[in-house]
């Protein structure tokens, strides 16, 4: 039973439990690199690398409405959010690559949300 009181995780304190490899380096806008488990087209779960880049604001808003309105069906519009974020691997900048995977997907997207709106909470205790 969930206590009401208990607040909810932000993606960052589910990241920083589940990656204990999580860095975020001060480059251009900020970046933070971490693996995560994916369960990918081998069928199996295998250790992915990812680099998640932050955007200028203005760019940023011009695709914040992808994430509020996304519909799962549109494929084109995730797509074009993953290749605005995702610095590598580069096959995961295609929705394509978590097809086996959908919770791996969503959570990747609250992850970079949550790092473009709030990066402050990825360089404390997190630099390299």
């Amino acid at each position: 039973m969930l206590n009401v009181n208990e607040k909810q995780k932000t993606e960052f304190e589910k990241l920083k439990e589940e990656c204990s490899d999580l860095v975020f380096k001060a480059e251009g806008l900020g970046a933070i690199e971490f693996t995560k488990k994916i369960f990918l087209k081998t069928f199996q779960k295998e250790d992915v690398v990812f680099r998640v880049e932050r955007i200028p604001l203005e760019s940023y808003g011009k695709i914040s409405a992808i994430l509020e309105n996304m519909d799962m069906k549109d494929i084109k519009n995730i797509d074009k959010f993953l290749k605005s974020f995702i610095a590598y691997p580069v096959e995961a900048k295609s929705i394509s690559y978590f097809e086996l995977d959908l919770d791996a997907l969503l959570s990747l997207i609250n992850i970079i949300a949550e790092f473009q709106n709030k990066p402050f909470l990825f360089f404390e205790g997190t630099r390299e």
